[in-house]
């Protein structure tokens, strides 16, 4: 499932899925001591979800039906309430990680961003919902009895490019995954440049085992 923003005709919306050293926080690599005129960033937040996995899945799907993703206070408005909602639900996230880069120019922001989405998409086992500037996609998929049971988990993943620098703390804590969400919480429309929200199982009915959850997301840290 994907919310994205296109904004000056650039990091273009899309259906599917090189320069000056960019500043290096974790995760995706870099250097750390180069400061630029104009700055961009590209941060993933990652999160290991167990409970009722269907409930996240509706509020989730709920989020992407009710907003215009091609409007950017309304794109805002998901980001904010997907944050939210993250943070009043502290004790069913388990596993988590941030990562984060900083790019001189909108172009290679725009390409890391893309780059790391396409990466995050071909995790899932299958893509049933999407909404890209108000088209909404969805498909069936079965799903056998064995997939469903008290071992169920969910991986929602926040991608988010914006003007300037942000820095996201790297996660080992449920107090850490509390600053990374609240650091995300801080974002203002004016300089959100795009904001891609992914899960997975998306399918009604499917889910993670824990081990599923770590062979597909291995590098997550227990929180």
């Amino acid at each position: 499932m994907q919310q994205q923003l296109a904004r000056n005709g650039s990091l273009r919306a899309r259906h599917e899925a090189v320069s000056r050293p960019s500043v290096y926080f974790f995760g995706f690599g870099g250097g750390d001591d180069d400061v630029y005129d104009e700055e961009y960033t590209v941060v993933k937040l990652q999160v290991g979800l167990f409970g009722d996995v269907r409930k996240w899945q509706k509020d989730l799907e709920r989020l992407s039906e009710l907003f215009d993703t091609d409007d950017e206070e309304s794109l805002h408005f998901i980001l904010q309430e997907t944050v939210t909602k993250l943070l009043r639900n502290m004790e069913y996230c388990a596993y988590g990680q941030t990562a984060g880069k900083v790019f001189d120019n909108l172009e290679d922001c725009e390409r890391k961003f893309n780059q790391v989405s396409l990466e995050e998409r071909t995790k899932f086992k299958e893509e049933t919902y999407s909404n890209v500037d108000g088209r909404r996609r969805t498909r069936s998929m079965e799903i056998s009895p064995s997939d469903v049971g008290m071992d169920a988990w969910l991986c929602a993943t926040l991608v988010v490019a914006v003007e300037g620098k942000l820095k996201l703390p790297k996660v080992s804590s449920l107090a850490d995954m509390r600053k990374a969400l609240t650091g995300l919480g801080s974002v203002t429309p004016d300089s959100l440049l795009a904001f891609e929200l992914l899960w997975t199982p998306q399918a009604e009915g499917d889910s993670y085992s824990k081990d599923e959850l770590l062979a597909d997301f291995p590098t997550l840290a227990l929180l």
